[in-house]
């Protein structure tokens, strides 16, 4: 599937791989929004189950922005909807922001941060199944 079509628990299971969370679970479960996810959080050495919509949750899916050092904003509009880009970037060897070459369009500003920071980790396309 295109990073760039991801929508809802899909997008959702997408970044949490990304954030290397390791799923309990072989089957998360998908959910309308969202995906309820089980993982050990190597961070803090504990057990996580919670209802996982980082891209249409600003608690989730705000920290990946700010952590990512992402930009983005309004590419446009398309009969009265705005598309919003958002573009991930990486430290260059100087300490430089280099934007990777991968962003991520949407209808929201988290669903095309979230598309963005799938293509920075996985490329522009992931397994269709989970």
């Amino acid at each position: 599937m295109k990073t760039a079509e991801l929508t809802g628990a899909m997008l959702d299971y997408w970044v949490a791989r990304a954030e290397e969370h390791e799923l309990l679970r072989h089957n998360p479960v998908l959910a309308p929004g969202g995906v309820y996810a089980e993982w050990f959080d190597k961070n803090d050495n504990t057990d996580r189950s919670i209802l996982w919509r980082p891209s249409d949750d600003w608690s989730q899916g705000g920290p990946i922005i700010e952590r990512e050092k992402m930009h983005g904003g309004p590419a446009g509009t398309l009969d009265g909807v705005t598309t919003w880009f958002y573009q991930c970037y990486r430290k260059g060897a100087n300490g430089e922001h280099i934007p990777y070459p991968c962003g991520g369009s949407g209808q929201t500003p988290l669903i095309a941060a979230m598309r963005a920071y799938v293509a920075s980790k996985f490329g522009e396309e992931v397994p269709d199944a989970i």
